[in-house]
């Protein structure tokens, strides 16, 4: 009968095993995630839109702590992957969909901590960093100003860098076709924003992709 423990077992020298399983958690995301210090070792998850996953406050953890993030290939949205702050957790790594990683604590000097980031394993559809995001034909754009509604990303958001390469879409059904907005404007620092005419009402529904 196989023995249980019900708390941490440390073992101050090797320790051997014919088989050793770590633990596995499929999770659709609609919310925020912050990953415990004791959390699953594999975290295996999805979203409809983009979503933050918060790793601990490093300065609790031992150098060496570890676990991989694999987002599944289904998932529509990416996971902003963020390093602990009290206030405002920061981007670490945006992951798109049938992308894994392996992140390793290297300092706990910080409560943001120094973080080594593995990829793992990537499909062809996601070989370059990319960031997904859904908006809808209201909500996303704002209130009009100037004569036209608006939807911004800022380079803090998406994570790719101060130049990255835009795709507009518009949703048609379950499909999408690639448009041109009004306006698609990349900004020195990195920011993106696209904007449509308020009259007539041009807002549509679709996503923006940046790679």
């Amino acid at each position: 009968m196989a023995k249980e423990i019900f708390g941490d077992l440390n073992v101050g020298r090797s320790a051997k095993a014919r088989s050793f399983q770590h633990g596995l958690s499929v999770e659709t995301l609609t919310t925020s995630r912050t990953i415990d210090a004791h959390d699953y070792q594999y975290l295996r998850l999805s979203c409809a839109s983009n979503q933050d996953v918060i790793l601990p406050n490093a300065s609790t953890l031992t150098a060496g702590w570890n676990r991989t993030i694999d987002v599944a290939s289904d998932s529509v949205g990416s996971i902003l992957l963020k390093t602990y702050n009290a206030v405002t957790p920061v981007l670490l790594k945006t992951l798109a969909s049938s992308k894994s990683v392996k992140v390793t604590l290297i300092s706990g000097a910080t409560d943001a901590g120094t973080w080594k980031v593995e990829v793992i394993s990537e499909t062809e559809t996601s070989a370059a960093e990319r960031y997904v995001s859904g908006f809808t034909a209201t909500t996303e754009w704002g209130t009009a100003a100037g004569g036209y509604y608006t939807i911004t990303v800022t380079a803090a958001t998406h994570g790719i860098g101060s130049n990255p390469v835009v795709s507009v879409q518009q949703l048609t059904g379950s499909d999408y076709l690639i448009v041109d907005s009004d306006l698609t404007k990349i900004f020195a620092n990195g920011n993106i924003s696209i904007r449509v005419p308020e009259t007539p009402n041009l807002r549509f529904a679709g996503r923006i992709i940046i790679s």
